[in-house]
Protein backbone atom coordinates (compact mmCIF):
# COMPACT_ATOMS: atom_id res chain seq x y z
CA UNK A 1 0.00 0.00 0.00
CA UNK A 2 2.81 2.39 0.86
CA UNK A 3 4.50 1.82 -2.50
CA UNK A 4 1.25 2.56 -4.33
CA UNK A 5 0.75 5.84 -2.42
CA UNK A 6 4.26 6.98 -3.36
CA UNK A 7 3.52 6.28 -7.02
CA UNK A 8 0.34 8.28 -6.92
CA UNK A 9 2.16 11.17 -5.26
CA UNK A 10 4.86 11.17 -7.90
CA UNK A 11 2.27 11.22 -10.69
CA UNK A 12 0.41 14.10 -9.01
CA UNK A 13 3.57 16.16 -8.58
CA UNK A 14 4.49 15.59 -12.22
CA UNK A 15 0.96 16.59 -13.32
CA UNK A 16 1.06 19.77 -11.25
CA UNK A 17 4.45 20.76 -12.60
CA UNK A 18 3.15 20.40 -16.16
CA UNK A 19 -0.16 22.14 -15.51
CA UNK A 20 1.39 25.24 -14.00
CA UNK A 21 4.32 25.71 -16.36
CA UNK A 22 4.59 29.26 -17.71
CA UNK A 23 3.48 29.50 -21.36
CA UNK A 24 5.69 31.43 -23.77
CA UNK A 25 4.66 35.05 -24.35
CA UNK A 26 2.76 35.82 -27.56
CA UNK A 27 4.70 37.40 -30.44
CA UNK A 28 4.77 41.24 -30.24
CA UNK A 29 2.46 41.62 -33.26
CA UNK A 30 -0.14 39.27 -31.76
CA UNK A 31 0.05 41.09 -28.43
CA UNK A 32 -0.48 44.40 -30.22
CA UNK A 33 -3.48 42.91 -32.03
CA UNK A 34 -5.13 41.83 -28.75
CA UNK A 35 -4.96 45.44 -27.58
CA UNK A 36 -7.12 46.53 -30.52
CA UNK A 37 -10.02 44.64 -28.87
CA UNK A 38 -12.82 45.49 -31.34
CA UNK A 39 -12.83 44.73 -35.07
CA UNK A 40 -15.35 44.34 -37.88
CA UNK A 41 -15.59 42.09 -40.92
CA UNK A 42 -17.34 42.95 -44.20
CA UNK A 43 -18.55 40.20 -46.53
CA UNK A 44 -19.82 41.35 -49.92
CA UNK A 45 -19.87 38.65 -52.57
CA UNK A 46 -21.78 37.23 -55.53
CA UNK A 47 -24.28 35.77 -53.05
CA UNK A 48 -25.48 39.33 -52.43
CA UNK A 49 -26.91 39.46 -55.95
CA UNK A 50 -28.58 36.12 -56.52
CA UNK A 51 -30.91 33.70 -54.78
CA UNK A 52 -29.62 30.91 -57.02
CA UNK A 53 -27.15 29.77 -54.41
CA UNK A 54 -28.36 31.39 -51.21
CA UNK A 55 -30.60 28.41 -50.39
CA UNK A 56 -27.65 26.03 -50.59
CA UNK A 57 -24.62 27.96 -49.42
CA UNK A 58 -22.79 24.86 -48.22
CA UNK A 59 -23.00 23.30 -51.69
CA UNK A 60 -21.68 26.52 -53.16
CA UNK A 61 -18.92 26.93 -50.60
CA UNK A 62 -17.55 23.43 -50.97
CA UNK A 63 -16.86 24.17 -54.62
CA UNK A 64 -18.29 20.91 -55.91
CA UNK A 65 -19.87 21.13 -59.36
CA UNK A 66 -22.49 18.99 -60.97
CA UNK A 67 -26.07 18.35 -59.81
CA UNK A 68 -27.47 20.71 -62.44
CA UNK A 69 -26.02 23.88 -60.93
CA UNK A 70 -24.29 26.77 -62.66
CA UNK A 71 -21.93 29.60 -61.86
CA UNK A 72 -23.61 33.02 -61.59
CA UNK A 73 -22.08 35.20 -64.36
CA UNK A 74 -19.85 38.14 -63.38
CA UNK A 75 -22.31 40.48 -65.15
CA UNK A 76 -24.71 39.81 -62.27
CA UNK A 77 -22.44 41.66 -59.86
CA UNK A 78 -23.75 45.17 -60.56
CA UNK A 79 -24.13 47.36 -57.44
CA UNK A 80 -25.51 50.82 -58.15
CA UNK A 81 -23.85 52.33 -55.10
CA UNK A 82 -20.83 51.28 -53.09
CA UNK A 83 -19.93 53.61 -50.24
CA UNK A 84 -17.03 52.13 -48.30
CA UNK A 85 -16.75 55.32 -46.24
CA UNK A 86 -20.23 54.54 -44.94
CA UNK A 87 -19.08 51.01 -44.09
CA UNK A 88 -16.20 52.36 -42.05
CA UNK A 89 -18.37 55.01 -40.41
CA UNK A 90 -20.25 52.11 -38.82
CA UNK A 91 -16.98 50.56 -37.65
CA UNK A 92 -15.79 53.82 -36.14
CA UNK A 93 -19.15 54.33 -34.42
CA UNK A 94 -18.73 51.15 -32.35
CA UNK A 95 -15.09 51.85 -31.58
CA UNK A 96 -13.57 49.29 -33.94
CA UNK A 97 -9.81 49.62 -34.31
CA UNK A 98 -9.46 47.27 -37.29
CA UNK A 99 -11.66 45.98 -40.12
CA UNK A 100 -11.38 42.98 -42.44
CA UNK A 101 -12.79 42.84 -45.98
CA UNK A 102 -13.67 39.55 -47.65
CA UNK A 103 -11.75 40.13 -50.87
CA UNK A 104 -12.63 36.70 -52.22
CA UNK A 105 -15.03 34.21 -50.68
CA UNK A 106 -16.10 30.71 -51.68
CA UNK A 107 -17.61 31.79 -54.99
CA UNK A 108 -14.16 32.70 -56.30
CA UNK A 109 -15.40 36.15 -57.35
CA UNK A 110 -12.57 38.64 -56.76
CA UNK A 111 -13.43 42.06 -55.34
CA UNK A 112 -10.36 43.54 -57.00
CA UNK A 113 -9.41 43.56 -60.73
CA UNK A 114 -7.12 40.56 -60.49
CA UNK A 115 -4.67 40.16 -63.37
CA UNK A 116 -2.45 37.11 -63.02
CA UNK A 117 -2.15 35.97 -66.63
CA UNK A 118 1.50 36.96 -67.03
CA UNK A 119 2.42 35.10 -63.88
CA UNK A 120 0.34 31.95 -64.33
CA UNK A 121 -0.72 31.84 -67.98
CA UNK A 122 -4.35 31.73 -66.78
CA UNK A 123 -6.80 34.56 -67.41
CA UNK A 124 -8.97 34.88 -64.31
CA UNK A 125 -12.32 36.10 -65.62
CA UNK A 126 -14.39 36.13 -62.44
CA UNK A 127 -13.80 39.49 -60.77
CA UNK A 128 -14.97 43.11 -60.66
CA UNK A 129 -12.90 43.61 -63.82
CA UNK A 130 -15.36 41.35 -65.67
CA UNK A 131 -18.46 42.94 -64.13
CA UNK A 132 -20.28 46.20 -64.99
CA UNK A 133 -18.06 47.86 -62.38
CA UNK A 134 -15.19 47.72 -64.88
CA UNK A 135 -16.69 50.67 -66.75
CA UNK A 136 -16.23 52.73 -63.58
CA UNK A 137 -12.74 51.35 -62.94
CA UNK A 138 -13.83 50.32 -59.47
CA UNK A 139 -11.59 48.31 -57.17
CA UNK A 140 -13.54 47.45 -54.01
CA UNK A 141 -10.42 46.35 -52.11
CA UNK A 142 -8.67 49.65 -52.83
CA UNK A 143 -11.76 51.67 -51.88
CA UNK A 144 -12.04 49.73 -48.62
CA UNK A 145 -8.36 50.20 -47.74
CA UNK A 146 -8.56 53.93 -48.51
CA UNK A 147 -11.64 54.27 -46.29
CA UNK A 148 -9.87 52.44 -43.47
CA UNK A 149 -6.99 54.88 -43.66
CA UNK A 150 -9.28 57.92 -43.69
CA UNK A 151 -11.03 56.62 -40.55
CA UNK A 152 -7.78 55.66 -38.80
CA UNK A 153 -8.85 52.01 -38.75
CA UNK A 154 -6.32 49.27 -39.46
CA UNK A 155 -7.21 47.23 -42.59
CA UNK A 156 -7.31 43.47 -43.04
CA UNK A 157 -8.12 41.09 -45.90
CA UNK A 158 -9.88 37.72 -46.05
CA UNK A 159 -9.02 35.39 -48.94
CA UNK A 160 -10.58 31.93 -49.34
CA UNK A 161 -7.77 29.83 -50.75
CA UNK A 162 -9.37 26.48 -49.95
CA UNK A 163 -12.76 27.07 -51.58
CA UNK A 164 -13.28 28.44 -55.10
CA UNK A 165 -16.49 27.58 -56.93
CA UNK A 166 -15.34 29.30 -60.14
CA UNK A 167 -12.37 26.93 -60.29
CA UNK A 168 -14.40 24.02 -58.87
CA UNK A 169 -12.12 23.58 -55.87
CA UNK A 170 -13.27 22.43 -52.45
CA UNK A 171 -11.11 21.97 -49.34
CA UNK A 172 -8.09 22.84 -51.46
CA UNK A 173 -8.67 20.08 -54.01
CA UNK A 174 -9.70 20.72 -57.63
CA UNK A 175 -12.65 18.55 -58.71
CA UNK A 176 -12.77 18.54 -62.50
CA UNK A 177 -14.99 15.49 -62.87
CA UNK A 178 -18.24 17.48 -62.75
CA UNK A 179 -17.94 21.02 -64.11
CA UNK A 180 -21.05 23.19 -64.32
CA UNK A 181 -21.63 26.01 -66.86
CA UNK A 182 -19.30 28.91 -66.14
CA UNK A 183 -16.68 27.01 -64.19
CA UNK A 184 -13.10 26.95 -65.47
CA UNK A 185 -11.08 23.77 -65.74
CA UNK A 186 -7.64 23.95 -64.11
CA UNK A 187 -5.14 21.41 -62.88
CA UNK A 188 -4.24 21.08 -59.22
CA UNK A 189 -0.81 22.54 -59.89
CA UNK A 190 -2.27 25.53 -61.74
CA UNK A 191 -4.75 26.10 -58.93
CA UNK A 192 -1.86 26.43 -56.49
CA UNK A 193 -0.17 28.93 -58.82
CA UNK A 194 -3.37 30.98 -59.06
CA UNK A 195 -3.78 31.07 -55.29
CA UNK A 196 -0.20 32.24 -54.77
CA UNK A 197 -0.44 34.87 -57.52
CA UNK A 198 -3.69 36.32 -56.15
CA UNK A 199 -2.41 36.43 -52.59
CA UNK A 200 0.71 38.17 -53.83
CA UNK A 201 -1.50 40.81 -55.49
CA UNK A 202 -3.47 41.39 -52.30
CA UNK A 203 -0.46 41.48 -50.01
CA UNK A 204 1.74 43.69 -52.16
CA UNK A 205 -0.62 46.17 -53.87
CA UNK A 206 -2.59 47.59 -50.95
CA UNK A 207 -0.07 48.48 -48.28
CA UNK A 208 0.47 47.10 -44.80
CA UNK A 209 -2.31 44.92 -43.40
CA UNK A 210 -3.14 44.36 -39.75
CA UNK A 211 -4.85 40.99 -40.17
CA UNK A 212 -5.04 38.34 -42.89
CA UNK A 213 -7.83 35.75 -42.79
CA UNK A 214 -7.60 32.30 -44.36
CA UNK A 215 -10.56 30.61 -42.59
CA UNK A 216 -10.14 26.86 -42.73
CA UNK A 217 -6.35 26.89 -42.76
CA UNK A 218 -4.02 26.33 -45.70
CA UNK A 219 -5.06 23.00 -47.15
CA UNK A 220 -4.03 23.45 -50.80
CA UNK A 221 -1.47 20.68 -51.39
CA UNK A 222 2.14 21.69 -51.87
CA UNK A 223 2.00 25.45 -51.32
CA UNK A 224 2.04 25.95 -47.53
CA UNK A 225 5.76 26.79 -47.48
CA UNK A 226 5.29 29.23 -50.36
CA UNK A 227 2.44 30.96 -48.51
CA UNK A 228 4.56 31.21 -45.37
CA UNK A 229 7.44 32.76 -47.33
CA UNK A 230 5.09 35.25 -49.01
CA UNK A 231 3.57 36.29 -45.70
CA UNK A 232 6.88 36.76 -43.99
CA UNK A 233 8.30 38.80 -46.87
CA UNK A 234 5.25 40.90 -47.82
CA UNK A 235 3.24 41.19 -44.58
CA UNK A 236 5.60 40.36 -41.70
CA UNK A 237 3.66 42.34 -39.07
CA UNK A 238 0.14 41.16 -39.85
CA UNK A 239 -1.53 38.53 -37.70
CA UNK A 240 -2.74 35.48 -39.62
CA UNK A 241 -6.02 33.78 -38.81
CA UNK A 242 -5.47 30.04 -39.39
CA UNK A 243 -2.44 30.85 -41.49
CA UNK A 244 0.59 28.84 -42.62
CA UNK A 245 3.33 31.11 -41.32
CA UNK A 246 5.62 30.12 -38.49
CA UNK A 247 4.52 32.98 -36.23
CA UNK A 248 1.69 35.48 -35.67
CA UNK A 249 -1.00 32.82 -36.13
CA UNK A 250 -4.45 33.13 -34.53
CA UNK A 251 -7.14 30.53 -33.92
CA UNK A 252 -10.77 30.48 -32.80
CA UNK A 253 -11.35 31.05 -29.09
CA UNK A 254 -13.98 28.86 -27.41
CA UNK A 255 -15.61 29.70 -24.09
Amino acid sequence: MMIMMKSVALVLVSFLSLSFSTPPPPPPDVLKWTELEVGMMYSYDMVSFTSQISSNTQYFCLGVGGSGGSLPPPSLFNPTLIDTDNWLNAAAAIGAKYAVLVAQHCSGFSMWPTDIKNETGFEYTYSVKNSPLSKRGFDIVKAFIDSCKSHNILPGIYYSLNQNYYLNAGRGIVKNSELVPGQAKVSQDLYGQIVLAQMKELWSNYGELAEIWFDGGCSVPGISDNISSLLESLQPHAVYFQGCAKSNNLRWLHA
